[in-house]
This record gives C-alpha cells, sequence and structure tokens, in this order.
C-alpha cells in the first residue's frame, strides 16, 4: 500500500494547486467584472475495468481538467473438473489509484493522460479430490497438496493514454457524464507459484519462469470507463 501514496499525495497537491488557480482568478475578477471564472470541481461515481469507485474532478482552466481517483473491486469463484479431479479457487482482483489530467479540445470529447497505481491480480488454487493408492500405500487428498499460480502487474506507477466523449466536469449544468477508453502500460506481469505437500517440487522456480515467460508480452491493459459527475462549485 505504500506505492500508492506517492500518487495520492501528487494528486493532492495538484489539486491545491488548482485552488491557488482560482483564488488568482477570483482576484483578478474582483478588478475585472466581465472575466469569469474557469474554476470549478465536481465528485464523481464511476464504473471501470479496474472495478467501481469515484473521483474528484478540478476544472484548472477552460480546457485542463485534473482527475483524482480510486476504484476497486473483488471477485471470487470456484470451479470443478472432475476429469482431473480437481477442485479450484480463482480470485480475481481489480483496482486502482490514479492522477489523470484531460485535454477538452472540443465541448464533447478529451484527450487524457496520467499515471495510476494497478492492484489487479489473479490468483487460481488448484487442490485434488482424488485418494491415490500406490501398492500399500493410501494417499489422501490433503497429502497430495495444492498448487497455486499467482500474477500481478510489476509496476509500481504505469502511465495511462486516453480519449473520451462527453464532460467530466460540466460547464453550466449540474451533472455531467463521460465515457472513455485507454490503455495502461503495465510492463511484463510477475508470476508466483506457490506449492504444498507431494506436488510442491511442481512449483519449482524453473517452471515458474516458463510461466512468467509465457505472459511476458502481455504488457497493456485497457481502460474502458463511464463516469457520473455532480458538480459541487
Amino acid at each position: 500500500m505504500k506505492q500508492i501514496y506517492p500518487v495520492f499525495i501528487a494528486g493532492v497537491m495538484m489539486l491545491f494547486c488548482g485552488l491557488q488557480m482560482h483564488a488568482q482568478e477570483f482576484s483578478s475578477e474582483t478588478s475585472t467584472p466581465t472575466k469569469e471564472s474557469s474554476f470549478g470541481m465536481a465528485i464523481g461515481l464511476k464504473s471501470s475495468s479496474f472495478g467501481f469507485g469515484g473521483e474528484i474532478v478540478a476544472a484548472v482552466s477552460p480546457r485542463i481538467n485534473l482527475r483524482l481517483g480510486a476504484t476497486y473491486m473483488r471477485l471470487a469463484f470456484a470451479y470443478q473438473d472432475e476429469g482431473f479431479a480437481l477442485d479450484g479457487d480463482n480470485k480475481i482482483l481489480l483496482g486502482s489509484v490514479s492522477l489523470i489530467a484531460d485535454w477538452q479540445f472540443h465541448k464533447n470529447a478529451y484527450l487524457s493522460a496520467g499515471v495510476l497505481h494497478s492492484m489487479n491480480s489473479l490468483t487460481l488454487t488448484g487442490v485434488s479430490t482424488r485418494t491415490f493408492t500406490i501398492g500399500a500405500i493410501t494417499v489422501d487428498p490433503e497429502k497430495v497438496g495444492s498448487l497455486t499460480y499467482d500474477i500481478k502487474a510489476d509496476m509500481p506507477v504505469s502511465p495511462y493514454l486516453g480519449f473520451g466523449l462527453g464532460r467530466n466536469i460540466t460547464k453550466d449544468g449540474v451533472v455531467g457524464f463521460a465515457i472513455e477508453g485507454g490503455v495502461v502500460y503495465q510492463g511484463s506481469p510477475k508470476v508466483n507459484l506457490i506449492g504444498t505437500g507431494m506436488i510442491s517440487p511442481t512449483a519449482s522456480e524453473q517452471q515458474r519462469q516458463i510461466l512468467e515467460d509465457n505472459v511476458a508480452d502481455v504488457k497493456f491493459y485497457p481502460m474502458l470507463s463511464a463516469q457520473l459527475t455532480f458538480r459541487i462549485f
């Protein structure tokens, strides 16, 4: 979790800078009544390929928005394979902490760039359900053991580029809506292999490296999201 703090602190600092810019604009408004402030803030609910969460959006200029957000979702499901006599337990964790800047080049379209900390991981665990008999020796499933395969993003902070339709903070009203698509570069995934019982030798370093090499080219993760925001000022 310590890897999240630099992204979060940087986001708070950038939002604070936005507040300072707003104060400067407000000061200039007192001397020039015809100039309108472009600063605004909104809070949003977000659904994305990194899970569900929210964002704080700050409009620091007519075309530039800053977004500090977080998402999270955990899924778990079991499976059975009677052919191989296996019980499986699968766990998927999706989540991120992000700091993103938008350039609103059109009233209903924008480009995004930023960084995020990805918490995505996939864990697969298989346990034998079969009792083996070797001569006069009976081996129970508990002694056969289990094998766990874990894969996760290796980069603590990943760059992001995206394109969106709509507005993450409405210009004139209260409610804003945007859909966005982009890509996150996470580097080659990191694989861990853990074995217990009699099959623990299967989880060797050599086997782990082979599995890691098989997914080495999976360096990009798609970001798809939809967000509903409410301007607070």
